[in-house]
């Protein structure tokens, strides 16, 4: 997608700054991949029930992100 300059959507584990109303995780979401990587991230419409489950893997995550700094 990148050598080929292709613009296509992916599914790619990246940094989230306020996307999803959720800041400093790194999730998989939809992204534009072009020549310059990712191009922006493609935030999709969630319903309430997916931004309860979006949140709480975010923070599981974010919980194993601590975990492994104390060690």
């Amino acid at each position: 997608a990148i050598a080929n300059d292709a613009r296509t959507i992916l599914p790619v584990s990246v940094l989230l700054q306020g996307e999803y109303g959720i800041e400093g995780v790194a999730a998989s979401v939809p992204v534009l991949i072009g020549k310059n990587g990712i191009e922006r991230i493609i935030e999709l419409p969630l319903d309430d029930e997916e931004k309860e489950q979006m949140n709480y893997t975010c923070s599981v995550i974010n919980d194993y992100i601590k975990r492994a700094y104390e060690l």
